[in-house]
């Protein structure tokens, strides 16, 4: 029997995974464009650090105006930040 639902973990590693591309192209594209953390925080109005969290862990699922405002603040749309 197929089935259209999923189990909450799956959901979460669905969620996870789907995380990973964003920051993953995040970290390319400020690095390809010499963007700093340092510059990106004050770009996003956020602290250095909280940048450099959310850059080292997807986990952290930064919510969605978040990503709209770096991707935005870097130069390029979010579909851009969500494609492999």
């Amino acid at each position: 029997m197929i089935t259209d639902t999923i189990t909450k973990s799956e959901a979460q590693q669905l969620l996870h995974s789907e995380m990973s591309v964003v920051i993953n192209n995040i970290r390319r594209i400020i690095r390809e464009k010499g963007i700093t953390q340092t510059e990106l925080s004050m770009r996003i109005d956020k602290s250095r650090e909280y940048v450099n969290y959310i850059l080292r862990h997807p986990a952290t699922n930064p919510k969605q105006d978040l990503l709209v405002r770096i991707a935005n603040k870097i130069g390029v749309t979010l579909s851009e930040l969500h494609t492999k």
